[in-house]
């Protein structure tokens, strides 16, 4: 029970994300035998950034990329619920496309212990010399599939998003207001999850898992006790 819940967490932790108003980062839009479809709106925001006289811009507000001296650029993390026994296949769209030149996408930082007064870890600034002259955009893919994991019985495919992508070699930012994503598979090889959870769905409530239906829970009959017994009237066996 401790490495389900273990997951459950670590697995929640991945969905933190900004909203705006009251519209959900990620929607299921569609839900059958075959496929599960979302949509996921990507509002942006950044702010100017100075490294060594060097201007840069820097996300902020939504979870990053953390792969160490490439483009930091803003990065969804979402869980699909999909059957068992199925090869999941990927398709995508997005709307609103935009390019501009903007100065140089900040490089994601190493982690470094400092102890120059209390020990802390710090961000250090590492920038690939490869990266920041490429002519691809990074990262290659605007969505991708990076794995996935089981919880409680639960299979949960990973999926990545990039509402943004930058290339280095012309300082070319590229965004997206928002990005769909199917995901299809042989619903002839399907094996439904039909425990859900268990006693740890609750966790999971209002949270952006695509496709999760809750199952119910039966909820155990209260249990029956022995009569009151007096602790004052005690019988011994007779010798």
């Amino acid at each position: 029970m401790k490495s389900c819940y273990s997951l459950l967490i670590s697995a929640l932790i991945l969905l933190s994300a900004p909203v705006i108003a009251d519209t959900p980062l990620i929607r299921t839009t569609v839900s059958d035998s075959s496929r599960v479809v979302l949509i996921a709106q990507t509002p942006l925001l950044w702010e100017s950034a100075e490294y060594d006289n060097l201007d840069f811009i820097r996300f902020t507000g939504s979870p990053v990329t953390d792969s160490i001296g490439y483009p930091e650029l803003p990065m969804i993390t979402c869980l699909v619920a999909i059957p068992g026994s199925v090869t999941p296949e990927l398709e995508f769209s997005y709307a609103g496309l935009r390019g501009i030149q903007t100065d140089p996408v900040y490089p994601a930082p190493a982690h470094i212990l400092s102890t120059e007064f209390t020990p802390a870890v710090v961000d250090s600034f590492v920038q690939n010399s490869t990266a920041y002259i490429s002519e691809h955009f990074w990262p290659s893919e605007p969505v991708r599939i990076i794995g996935e994991t089981r919880i409680c019985g639960q299979r949960l495919l990973k999926v990545q998003l990039f509402p943004a992508r930058y290339r280095a070699s012309d300082s070319t930012l590229t965004t997206v207001s928002s990005i769909n994503v199917s995901v299809h598979f042989d619903s002839a090889q399907a094996v439904w999850n039909s425990t859900g959870l268990g006693a740890f769905q609750r966790l999971i409530d209002d949270s952006p898992i695509a496709d999760y239906h809750p199952v119910t829970q039966s909820i155990a009959s209260a249990p029956t006790y022995f009569g009151q017994v007096d602790p004052g009237e005690r019988s011994f066996p007779s010798a």
